[in-house]
């Protein structure tokens, strides 16, 4: 969590920027951040906007 922080600060992304696009509520999105929930497509959608991949923000989680 403490490296997509600053990840979404260096490169000045929201969780509504990605709600917005994604057409989802910035809470869903935020929750999915913490780990809480799972979802590919915002998971996807954050290591698009961050430069990086999936498995480099939530070690551990499958990438499929």
């Amino acid at each position: 969590m403490h490296k997509l922080r600053s990840l979404m600060f260096q490169y000045r992304v929201t969780y509504k920027q990605i709600a917005t696009e994604l057409k989802c509520k910035p809470s869903t999105v935020r929750v999915v951040a913490c780990g809480k929930a799972n979802s590919q497509r915002i998971r996807q959608a954050f290591a698009d906007k961050l430069h990086c991949e999936v498995a480099d923000l939530w070690p551990g989680k499958s990438s499929q």
